[in-house]
């Protein structure tokens, strides 16, 4: 599959695609349900899904996974080796955290780190969590 195009019509998708025996080129529909499991799988995220820190801020720019490659999902405090550092914690306790590191360290007041970790619950890691 060479890429994924989307057309105006709602939940109307389309892959390229090009057979490897010939020099044909076609266009294939694919099933809505296909591209949110290909999306998700293949999603670049800009914080991390635990703790909401930019990866960008991240030291090695993501934590590790067990084959010792990035994470585009964690961030390295948070993530190790394909594990979570804190695995016990639950939502609240990770907030709880984040909050206090931001009131403390990056000297910001209580309303803003309280602003700032309101969408940690919505992360992927918390999605299960809180259902």
């Amino acid at each position: 599959m060479l890429c994924t195009l989307y057309f105006k019509q709602p939940k109307t998708y389309f892959a390229l695609t090009k057979s490897p025996f010939s020099t044909d080129i076609g266009l294939t529909r694919m099933p809505h349900t296909f591209v949110k499991i290909y999306n998700l799988m293949n999603k670049e995220y800009k914080y991390c899904q635990s703790c909401s820190m930019p990866l960008k801020q991240s030291p090695n720019g993501g934590g590790t996974e067990a084959d010792g490659s990035i994470s585009t999902m964690y961030c390295s405090y948070c993530y190790e080796n394909g594990k979570f550092t804190q695995p016990d914690w639950d939502v609240q306790q990770m907030r709880s955290f984040v909050k206090n590191y931001l009131k403390t360290e990056k000297k910001l007041p209580s309303f803003l780190a309280s602003l700032f970790t309101m969408g940690i619950t919505k992360l992927e890691r918390w999605k299960q969590s809180t259902k």
